[in-house]
């Protein structure tokens, strides 16, 4: 079997395409009266399908099927279609959110060492009472485990749109944090 490369989407006729982790699951490029097409199995639907071949269905069938999301040509997701894997924008989201953990956990101490606020969280309270190398410790390691976990389980469909709400109430509060060290 011959992999297809995932930079131009260039095959020939006959290449195999490896789809998901079961060697079965292929697309194979073949010859069609009006060009060329994929005959490739669905692992969502469990179903032969046959699509026109172009290199923008090469790539978002790479896409689909690496993410474990349907290849059908109708019905792949839109992140797919306008290039945007699941996985990466998941990445993108988890850095966010690690970054956005540290912009809160600095502006924090700012606040807290300027005698401008006091720590509603009483576990965060703690470690911050035990001091700032503590506290830093605590709060990056903590959400650096569960960015890890997030990682992990981003195959489940919960995990995305989780994450985003997460990352989006996270840069809400470091927004509404620097706001308040601004005005105050």
């Amino acid at each position: 079997m011959s992999r297809m490369p995932r930079t131009n989407g260039a095959v020939a006729v006959g290449d195999c395409l490896p789809v998901g982790v079961a060697a079965a699951d292929v697309a194979r490029l073949q010859r069609a009266p009006g060009g060329l097409e994929y005959a490739y199995r669905c692992p969502l639907h469990d179903a032969d399908r046959v699509a026109p071949y172009t290199p923008a269905f090469a790539r978002q069938f790479l896409t689909a099927s690496a993410d474990g999301l349907c290849c059908c040509v109708d019905e792949m997701p839109w992140s797919v279609r306008h290039g945007l894997a699941r996985s990466r924008l998941l990445a993108w989201l988890l850095i966010t959110l690690w970054l956005a953990n540290l912009a809160d956990l600095l502006l924090t101490l700012r606040a807290v060492a300027a005698g401008r606020a006091t720590e509603a969280n009483g576990v965060m309270s703690y470690f911050l009472h035990a001091g700032s190398l503590a506290a830093g410790v605590f709060k990056v390691g903590l959400v650096s485990a569960a960015v890890v976990l997030l990682w992990i389980l981003r195959r489940r469909s919960v995990v995305l749109p989780a994450t985003a709400a997460l990352t989006l109430a996270l840069v809400a509060l470091v927004a509404y944090e620097a706001l308040a060290l601004l005005t105050a």
